[in-house]
């Protein structure tokens, strides 16, 4: 939320427009509207100014209530604008110190809805950049367009691939881990056919013959027949020591990381999940005095590596792991398909489904895992909290998990647990059923006045409910998540 009785203290960004429109509605504010629901969300402020000095400042609408019911009729006009995606309360007339302005509240599409278009010409869509509402290109286009469907990229059968180009030694390395975390599944006695085809990383052609998906080359592909579908696939994981002849390998490498310590070059999503595993998590330290590796914290580490993987858009620029001497930087091509904030409570929409489905096989904690593990895992070891950072240009999504305490956090740090504490509390009443203020101010480290304040805006927006408990007087309460 926005302090509309300090607007001077904003700029305009890629969250945040502001327009002048004193003379009516402005016709920029459909491309604002476009490219913020393409892109991340954000704020559209009618009856605000941008300064010299690049500061916002209120001017006072003299008819606010007559833009409202201006833009609202506009909205719901299809030859206008391909969807309206705002709810009750998204467009509301504000106090700016004493000046009347209008707040639209533009959240991201979902992704089935996008691109949202203009003027009924798909086309005509925007994103968000920076201050600058751009048109989008061809590759945008065709980016979302994938993402709308329901059908997952890693579902798309190759015909003009065959089993032979997937690895048998892989596929059977995959059974094996498998057979590790479910001995009993039925799966396991399948001949490697079977096998492929039951779990989706194969499919029939009109002719019954079978050949791989996205999902089947992806995790098990020859590195070129997997290149012939994703060109720009490349996964590639590093480590803050590693030596200059290791520097040079790794820049030499086109497609996939010589991983240290072996040097072996991974062709594919298996390959390599089984290397950083290795390497990175059951391999993992901290530095002195900072941590202790415990199987919570190789199990939050499988999660990341896990979600970066099943959500790594593999027609983009790529991703990468760092595994540093004071954080761990999961770095993937590709944006949320839910919001950040529903991902860190545990809402799932993996990009490639096919692969979320085989990582459930080999772990039997990933399933009803996600961000909301790692976040719980992390403040549990009392460190410092994970920062999610998303870019638009390219997209990308970066996790970043500090290996330092919680008490040596940075300033960033700990403004980045204040945009959390709604989330977090959300994930501790989900895990833990209930709680009172101070099991949660003690949870996220903040005063008990705090934590009320964010209960309460959660309890104004239907999230949580309070409990008053029998002989107990004052605020004392449970809180507990509404159903």
């Amino acid at each position: 939320m926005l302090n509309y009785l300090q607007l001077k203290q904003y700029r305009e960004n890629g969250r945040i427009e502001a327009k002048k429109s004193l003379g009516g509605l402005p016709k920029s504010i459909w491309e604002t509207y476009s490219a913020f629901a393409n892109t991340l969300g954000g704020y559209i402020l009618l009856g605000v100014i941008e300064k010299e000095d690049k500061s916002l400042e209120a001017v006072d609408l003299p008819d606010p209530k007559g833009l409202i019911r201006e833009f609202t009729a506009l909205l719901n006009d299809p030859k206008k604008v391909s969807t309206n995606i705002l709810s009750a309360g998204d467009v509301y007339e504000e106090d700016a110190e004493g000046k009347h302005i209008v707040v639209i509240h533009v959240p991201k599409a979902d992704r089935t809805l996008q691109p949202v278009y203009l003027d009924g010409d798909p086309a005509n869509a925007y994103k968000r950049y920076g201050e600058q509402d751009i048109r989008c290109d061809t590759a945008d286009y065709e980016r979302m367009a994938r993402e709308a469907a329901v059908h997952t990229p890693d579902m798309t059968l190759y015909e003009s691939l065959n089993l032979s180009d997937l690895k048998k030694d892989t596929i059977d390395r995959f059974r094996k881990r498998m057979e590790e975390v479910s001995p009993g599944h039925p799966l396991l006695t399948a001949d490697t056919e079977t096998f492929l085809k039951k779990t989706g990383c194969a499919a029939a052609d009109g002719q019954g013959r079978l050949h791989p998906t996205g999902g089947g080359l992806l995790l098990f592909g020859k590195g070129w027949a997997l290149r012939t579908v994703y060109p720009m696939f490349s996964l590639k994981y590093d480590r803050a020591d590693r030596t200059t002849e290791n520097k040079a390998r790794l820049k030499a490498c086109t497609y996939a990381s010589q991983l240290p310590p072996e040097g072996a070059l991974c062709e594919n999503v298996w390959e390599f999940y089984e290397t950083v595993e290795k390497d990175l998590i059951l391999g993992m330290t901290f530095p002195e005095g900072s941590g202790t590796v415990t199987e919570e914290i190789r199990g939050a580490l499988r999660e990341a590596l896990a979600n970066q993987l099943e959500n790594t858009d593999y027609f983009g620029v790529g991703s990468w792991v760092l595994k540093g001497e004071h954080k761990l930087i999961f770095n993937n091509a590709g944006l949320f398909r839910p919001e950040v904030s529903a991902a860190r409570r545990g809402v799932s929409d993996p990009r490639n489904a096919i692969l979320k489905r085989m990582f459930d096989l080999t772990d039997r904690e990933h399933e009803a895992g996600g961000l909301a593990e790692i976040y719980l895992t992390w403040r549990a070891q009392g460190l410092a909290m994970p920062v999610i950072r998303q870019t638009t240009r390219p997209n990308v999504t970066r996790l970043t998990l500090p290996l330092h305490p919680e008490e040596s956090r940075t300033k960033a740090d700990r403004d980045y647990v204040r945009e959390l504490a709604e989330d977090l509390i959300v994930f501790y009443l989900t895990s833990h059923g209930s709680a009172r203020v101070r099991e949660l101010a003690d949870f996220l480290n903040m005063s008990d006045s705090a934590v009320r304040r964010h209960l309460e805006k959660l309890c104004s927006r239907n999230l949580v409910e309070r409990i008053q408990e029998k002989n107990v007087p004052g605020r004392a309460g449970i809180y507990k998540l509404r159903r």
